[in-house]
C-alpha cells in the first residue's frame, strides 16, 4: 500500500497536478504528497482543494516552490490540517462531499433520438 509520493522537481505542471488529483479523489491509503518545485499554478492549486475535498488520508503535502497563490495554499493546508485534526469529522465531511457530487453529476444513462435512417425509394 502506497502511504507516501515524491514527485519533487519533476516539473510536473497543471497538467501532471490535474492526474495527481484524479488518483487523490479516489486513494484512501496515501498519507504524504510531496509536490515541491513542479511549476504548478493556481489551475492545479484548485485541482489539488477539489481533490482533498474528497480526501481524508492525505496529512502532509508540500506545494512549496511553485507558482500557487497564498489563497490557494491556505485552502489546501486548510483540508490538509482537517485531515491531521480531526479524521472522523474530515471522513465524515468527504463522504458527504462525494454524495454531493455524486447527485450532481449529469446520469450517463441519458439517451438522445436517433434520426430514423432514410428511406429507400
Amino acid at each position: 500500500t502506497l502511504e507516501s509520493l515524491s514527485l519533487e522537481g519533476n516539473n510536473i505542471g497543471d497538467e501532471g497536478a490535474k492526474a495527481v488529483c484524479e488518483g487523490l479523489a479516489s486513494n484512501n491509503t496515501l498519507k504524504t504528497l510531496n509536490l515541491y518545485g513542479n511549476k504548478i499554478s493556481d489551475v492545479g492549486g484548485d485541482c489539488l482543494v477539489q481533490a482533498l475535498e474528497v480526501n481524508s488520508s492525505i496529512t502532509y503535502i508540500s506545494v512549496v516552490d511553485n507558482n500557487i497563490s497564498d489563497a490557494t495554499k491556505a485552502k489546501i493546508n486548510a483540508l490538509v490540517e482537517r485531515n491531521r485534526e480531526r479524521p472522523a469529522e474530515a471522513a465524515a465531511e468527504v463522504e458527504a462531499e462525494r454524495r454531493r457530487r455524486a447527485a450532481a453529476a449529469p446520469t450517463s444513462a441519458t439517451t438522445t433520438a436517433a434520426a430514423p435512417p432514410p428511406s429507400a425509394a
